[in-house]
């Protein structure tokens, strides 16, 4: 889930990138064509972008004696742990499952309805396409190889302009953009933008099929006639190609548009800088690296806002350590422990031990901590789990563990 978040949230700002690049640069243009796979490339590169790394290695070099990184760790888990305030990236997710919930079921919904209505009536075949004849008072449309019309409510020559135009719908799999623009919105519903980018989808769709039928078409003036009488039909489901839309006049007027100038598809150029931009903003994935000048002993960290911190001091009661112990148990950690308390309720003596596993890799460390009968000095745990490594310390000295098969890094002092 905390990864899932981040995604939805980068996905969301491609695609608002490149909506934004086609309001401003590509709507008003007649390259239909390029703005169909310029916007399909939108989704696809909405949905693979975030999840390329750029890595950058940063050397440091140690000092024997020192903590290079406990340094670099704020001592975020404190003994407090019985004091739990509100996850808000949980309830950003619930909220957004529903949402995905609603609008999945939504859309399943349209689909149903769209195979009833091919069950309730007989499609004909006539070359590779289905024409399903319906009585229903609705707007002609098209999805995939079907074309559904109501033959009574227009005459023979608008029926041709409106076969004309599913034709190239069907011919062109416009269907997919279609339901490939609606499965992108369900993932990024939270996106005003991705509910733009759908509609700026099947707009340009409708451009590209009335550029395609009108120069099969007799009179372009009939056609565009044709266009406002099925204006007054009853728009069908969101998920097809209907031959009418709520944006008629645009329509128009890109019919009558001369074509545009190619030299104004340079200005899309402008995009890719700022990719390059988010991809390494955004997508950077910083590996530390830490070299002991006096030795060949080095170690690798990576992501530190990943790594699990946990500080246990004289203080820590039976029951935080078991609060402790189950919020690592759901963590796929096993913390096991035995305490000593003096007649204060304090820590005199505490052995620990902690086994992770990742990626079929096993780490474990033990380690007992005692001050002669007095309150113990505050243990610092730090757990990586992108290097599957421990390092366990009270403020004097700390061992560091890797995962099974491999050295221990080395030794030093917490400061």
């Amino acid at each position: 889930m905390e990864a899932f978040i981040p995604y939805i949230l980068k996905v969301s700002c491609i695609l608002a990138l490149f909506c934004g690049t086609y309001l401003l640069f590509l709507k008003n243009e007649t390259f239909f064509k390029f703005n169909r796979y310029f916007l399909l490339s939108g989704i696809l590169i909405a949905i693979a972008l975030p999840c390329v790394e750029v890595t950058r290695y940063v050397e440091i070099e140690s000092v024997v004696g020192t903590t290079m990184f406990m340094n670099n760790f704020p001592n975020t888990f404190a003994a407090s742990v019985s004091a739990k305030p509100i996850d808000w990236s949980q309830v950003f997710f619930i909220v957004y499952g529903i949402g995905v919930m609603v609008f999945s079921t939504k859309f399943i919904i349209q689909l149903v309805s769209l195979f009833r209505m091919v069950d309730g009536n007989i499609p004909r075949k006539f070359g590779d396409y289905y024409y399903v004849e319906t009585s229903l008072d609705i707007a002609p449309f098209s999805f995939f190889k079907y074309i559904f019309y109501n033959p009574s409510l227009y005459t023979e020559s608008e029926l041709s302009a409106i076969i004309k135009h599913e034709v190239v719908h069907s011919s062109q799999w416009h269907s997919a953009d279609v339901l490939f623009a609606h499965l992108i919105t369900i993932l990024t519903w939270v996106n005003p933008f991705s509910w733009l980018y759908r509609t700026c989808v099947k707009q340009n769709l409708e451009f590209l099929a009335d550029q395609a039928a009108t120069k099969e078409s007799v009179s372009l003036s009939n056609y565009q006639y044709t266009l406002l009488k099925v204006s007054g039909n009853q728009y069908c489901t969101s998920i097809v190609n209907t031959f009418y839309n709520s944006l008629i006049k645009k329509r128009i007027v890109m019919l009558n548009k001369s074509k545009s100038n190619n030299k104004n598809l340079l200005k899309v150029l402008l995009i890719l800088p700022v990719l390059a931009i988010f991809l390494v903003s955004f997508n950077t994935k910083e590996i530390y690296i830490a070299t002991n000048s006096e030795s060949d002993t080095s170690w690798v960290y990576e992501n530190p806002e990943k790594t699990i911190k946990i500080v246990i001091d004289k203080n820590m009661t039976d029951k935080e350590l078991k609060e402790l112990k189950k919020d690592l148990a759901d963590k796929g950690i096993d913390f096991s422990y035995t305490v000593v308390h003096n007649s204060k309720n304090e820590i005199t003596s505490i052995s620990i031990d902690f086994a992770a596993e990742n990626n079929g890799s096993q780490t474990k460390s033990s380690s007992s901590f005692n001050n002669d009968d007095q309150p113990i000095d505050p243990i610092h745990i730090v757990y990586n789990p992108d290097t599957n490594s421990i390092s366990m310390g009270n403020g004097k000295k700390y061992a560091y563990r890797c995962s099974s098969g491999q050295r221990p890094y080395g030794v030093g002092e917490f400061r």
